[in-house]
This record gives C-alpha cells, structure tokens and sequence, in this order.
C-alpha cells in the first residue's frame, strides 16, 4: 500500500489527506525546498522569529519554515477546510509545537467570504469575487485543460465540478491581535488574488509592526496590478522587488500574470 506522504529534504513529512495532493505535494516540494521560494538574501529566517503564513495551503511552506524558528512562532491561515485539514494533520504528525493552524480568509475585518474550490486542485481556490483566469473556472474548457494535466501528471482526480466554501473574513491586524503579536518578522501572502485585499486594508499602525513580507501576486482582473501594491508598500516605509521567473512566466498562457514581490523595511532588512 503506497503511503500517503511526501518526503522533505530538511526531514519533516507532508502528510497528505487524499492521494490527488501528491502531485500539488511534489510541485511544493520543489518550489520551496528546491528552487528557495522563501529564501532570499535578507530574509533568511532568525530563531526566534515571528511568522504569519496566509495561505497555508496543504502545510509544505510550515514544514519548511518551523524548523528554522525553533525559539518562534507560526500563525498559518488558510480557508480551505480540505487543505487546512492536511495542514493541521502535518502540524500533528511532525511535532511542530511552535506553529498554529486556523480557518480564515485575510482581507478586510469581519463577514465571510466565498471561496471556490477544485477537489484535487487545492493550490487554486480564491475568493468568487476575483476575476480568476480561464484555468480557475468551472467551465468545460478548463475543466478539460485540468482533466487532460491530470491525466499527464498521474494525478488521482477527475474533472469534478467547483464547489462553494463561506469561510470567515479577518484582516491581517485582527489575525495579530487575536494571537498577540506585537511585530511580524516574516509575513508570507500566497492567496491566488486576495494579497490584494489583504494589503488594501492593513492599517497605518499595523503596517509599523511588520518586518519584512515575501508576496506572491496574482493579476486576476483589471483591478489587480502588481503597481498598485509596490505603491502601498513603498507608501509604508517598505523597500520593494519585484521578480517574475521562467516557470511564473509560462502561466500567461493559462491567464495567470503571476509574479513575486519582496518587501523589507531598512532598518530591519540584514542585507541593507
């Protein structure tokens, strides 16, 4: 019987709840751990920092991240109750004391968001309102493209029909102050389009109590370009770069501008 895992390269496991997350496992795997998403000059991981995580997805990003913060702290928010599930059970299986797992949609305070889902395709869930492209809908075209992939890629999932989540809506500030941190060192957003959302309603006095923050953006729509969110960074005392490789730049076939933003004060940044 194959086990339902994904071996790291620092040690941990990735747990996985259904056999149709291996694939998004692997890619994971080697988007983190191989290529150094997360890691960057400047914003390498100290002991004991402070870390918020949205989009925690099925956990691969914790698994990296824990391990280098052992004297920290991780808060993951995720929406999705099926990757927040394997999410919790990585955080269970491999010990990690120092990570906190909970249900929420970032971007303004208070209501609900709703979130559309692909079973199988975890890593593309966003919020209904965004001008998600084409590969993100429910239609047969798409539906199609990602039938004929996961037949490619041996994935163990069908073309099945998106389904609708209401999941809770909490601004950035309202997710610190509930766990009590005073200053973020490492702010991680990858929420397919809400970074937006996230970042448009971070409050003056917030933004002071955050450190440095890796931001993987998406432009779903027109109201959704990387300019406006440099604009609301450098307007917050942040100094930016923004990166967009190889692999992120095969995604405008598929509709997908998607790109990476790095974000530091310069008081704070060890490279500066």
């Amino acid at each position: 019987m194959v086990e339902l895992n994904v071996g790291l390269p620092n040690g941990t496991v990735c747990h996985l709840t259904s056999e149709s997350m291996r694939p998004l496992a692997k890619y994971l795997r080697w988007e983190i751990f191989k290529r150094g998403r997360y890691a960057r000059a400047g914003f390498e991981l100290r002991p004991s920092d402070t870390v918020v995580d949205i989009g925690g997805n099925i956990g691969v990003f914790v698994l990296w991240a824990a391990p280098q913060v052992p004297l920290g702290w991780i808060v993951s928010v995720e929406p999705n109750p099926v990757s927040l599930g394997c999410l919790q059970l990585n955080i269970e299986r491999n010990g990690l004391g120092n990570v906190t797992a909970m249900q929420a949609a970032a971007g303004s305070d208070g209501g609900t968001m709703e979130l559309i889902c692909h079973p199988g395709w975890e890593m593309i869930a966003h919020d209904a309102k965004v001008s998600a492209p084409w590969f993100y809908k429910h239609g047969g075209p798409a539906r199609l493209v990602r039938w004929i992939i996961a037949g490619l890629t041996n994935r163990h999932t069908t073309a099945e029909s998106a389904q609708r989540i209401v999941t809770p809506l909490m601004s950035l500030e309202h997710i610190m102050d509930d766990h009590g941190i005073e200053v973020v060192n490492y702010l991680k957003l990858d929420c397919e389009g809400s970074e937006f959302e996230v970042l448009r309603n971070i409050s003056g006095a917030c933004w002071s109590r955050i450190e440095r923050a890796a931001i993987e953006y998406h432009e779903f729509g027109r109201d959704r370009r990387v300019a406006e969110l440099v604009t609301i960074l450098e307007g917050n005392g942040f100094e930016v770069e923004v990166h967009q490789s190889l692999v992120e730049k095969l995604g405008r076939p598929f509709g997908a501008s998607i790109g990476e933003i790095w974000a530091w004060k310069p008081a704070t940044a060890t490279r500066h």
